[in-house]
């Protein structure tokens, strides 16, 4: 059986003081059948030097640049160049332990009906690659998803938050290009909103906790962030794409649940640091409709009248309230 050939997708963004870290992961892999698509996404930095180094080297580099249409953007273009059997999604400021592409994708050739393998995730901050952490908040504790299965099994933890992150997986080509990659005209969350159609198209699953598979995410001041406002409104717009695709009552109350929180967050955050009417009549009226424990203890402790908003709470609650419904899911 011939080895089959990885497209590693690689976007781009004024990223070039970290993309020669990433390209040099890629290439120390203990796999060497493999494609490097990086997508420069209208950089205006020294990107293109960097990467023409490598394309010079070696001719698995492939170097494309087009105007900046955004992340999903970016992905998408490298999707549609892959000439690869699976695809591994990378970040140019990310990388991959030694032998991710080649145990995920054995594991993917013995078990032809699987759609996707991944495997663990750890952070480290910029300059520290020797001290992994589990988390980018201060809790430090394991939070992705760890369940294999089929994706309709799964889509409750979908619902919830994003269990798994851009370069945990290796995929089908195939089945990436049948629910046509990502959207391009969300702001944030694009990769939530992929990993959801995954599942609602009940891709297969399967979670490998094997030494030297895990992703590495690294954690610096230029990071791709939004301000949590801009994070919030997109988390809106997702849930709501989600409530159109959703069958299950029991899953859409589920979804109707967690954006009634992220409509409370949103109007917390205008509240505070906007000071908006309309927010704070949202929040008396929510304050008046819900009567569930969740949704008392976020109004309670974040929109009363004579208490201040403490973020750092907020960021608490949450963390707990996630890894509680993760738990009882």
């Amino acid at each position: 059986m011939p080895t089959p050939l990885i497209s590693i997708i690689v976007p781009c963004y004024n990223y070039g003081g970290y993309i020669a870290e990433t390209l040099d992961s890629i290439r120390s892999q203990s796999f060497d059948h493999w494609e490097c698509i990086i997508v420069d996404d209208g950089s205006t930095d020294n990107s293109k030097e960097v990467v023409a180094n490598f394309v010079k080297e070696d001719a698995r580099f492939i170097y494309i640049y087009q105007e900046n249409k955004g992340l999903p953007g970016a992905r998408n273009t490298g999707i549609k160049n892959a000439k690869g059997k699976f695809i591994q999604f990378l970040d140019s400021d990310d990388l991959l332990e030694k032998d991710k592409l080649k145990i995920q994708t054995d594991y993917l050739e013995k078990n032809e009906e699987l759609d996707l393998v991944y495997s663990d995730l750890m952070y480290f901050n910029d300059g520290h690659l020797d001290k992994l952490l589990y988390s980018m908040d201060w809790l430090n504790a394991p939070w992705t998803l760890k369940k294999s299965g089929n994706g309709k099994k799964l889509l409750k933890y979908f619902i919830i938050s994003t269990p798994i992150l851009v370069p945990m997986p290796i995929l089908k080509t195939s089945s990436v290009r049948s629910i046509n990659g990502f959207v391009e005209n969300l702001r944030s969350c694009e990769d939530w909103d992929f990993w959801f159609r995954c599942a609602n198209e009940n891709f297969k699953f399967q979670y490998l906790n094997l030494p030297k598979t895990r992703s590495l995410v690294r954690i610096h001041a230029s990071s791709m962030t939004k301000n949590r406002s801009t994070m919030i409104n997109s988390m809106i717009e997702v849930r709501g794409r989600f409530r159109t695709m959703l069958n299950d009552k029991k899953l859409i109350a589920l979804n109707d649940k967690f954006l009634i929180n992220n409509q409370i967050e949103l109007a917390i955050l205008k509240k505070q640091f906007e000071n908006t009417a309309d927010a704070k009549i949202f929040l008396k009226n929510e304050n008046k409709k819900h009567k569930s424990l969740r949704i008392r203890l976020f109004t309670f402790t974040l929109s009363s009248a004579s208490v201040k908003l403490n973020y750092t709470l907020l960021n608490i609650i949450k963390s707990m309230m996630k890894k509680y419904y993760y738990l009882v899911a």
